[in-house]
């Protein structure tokens, strides 16, 4: 069987989700882009019959202010990959409330050991027990399966994040998976966080049905 690269990646994702420009497109347009979002998340609310009255002061302009900030990180973390290899999206299903639920980042990888499917969940669960101090799982689950005949592995967590200055722990839910296509020098990994756990009734189910909107491109390697 030949060698196959996997070249270009996309995520077709339901309504409520919204692409963020990570790849293209200038930090000076980030603005103009978080506050249109914000407006076509509240017309789905809004055709679905949710009343304006249902509405937080200033939501509008904190979910475009959030979205702008999510963009602009996305765009460090992701600086210097090639545009086609990483896809993110955030999911505004409740924007009367002012804020985004998840988001959703989605790259091209070379395999490596540590990138395998032997090793990958082993190498998710040893980064984050490097994190550091105020930062740590609080709950584990390996997830093992496949995606339409591919290997996948992946791990479930809720993420404690201590803050000494108001003397509380915040939680982040994450799903994180690896797939490894057949004959291919590259795998995908897509990585859920939900900043508010309540966002997912089953996150590790309800993100892996997601995966079925992924598209990747293959050609045979030289």
């Amino acid at each position: 069987m030949a060698v196959r690269r996997l070249v270009e990646l996309s995520l077709e994702l339901p309504a409520g989700w919204f692409e963020i420009p990570v790849t293209h497109g200038a930090d000076a347009e980030l603005a103009g882009w978080a506050t249109s979002t914000a407006h076509d998340a509240w017309q789905l609310r809004a055709a679905a019959g949710v009343s304006e009255e249902a509405v937080f002061p200033d939501a509008g302009r904190n979910v475009a202010v959030e979205l702008a900030s999510l963009a602009l990180n996305l765009r460090a973390q992701l600086a210097g990959v090639e545009q086609g290899h990483a896809v993110a999206h955030a999911w505004v299903p409740l924007p009367e409330m002012g804020f985004v639920s998840a988001v959703v980042v989605a790259q091209l990888a070379e395999r490596s050991e540590e990138r395998s499917p032997h090793r990958y969940v082993a190498t998710l669960e040893a980064l984050a027990d490097a994190a550091g101090s105020g930062s740590g799982d609080v709950h584990r689950e390996r997830l093992e399966g496949d995606l339409g005949g591919d290997t996948l592995r992946g791990l479930h967590s809720m993420v404690g994040h201590y803050d000494p200055d108001a003397g509380v722990a915040a939680l982040e839910e994450r799903t994180c998976f690896g797939i490894f296509p057949a004959h291919s020098t590259e795998m995908i990994e897509v990585l859920f966080i939900a900043e508010r756990p309540a966002a997912f009734e089953d996150m590790p189910t309800e993100t892996y049905a997601l995966l079925e909107g992924l598209r990747v491109g293959v050609v045979d390697a030289a």
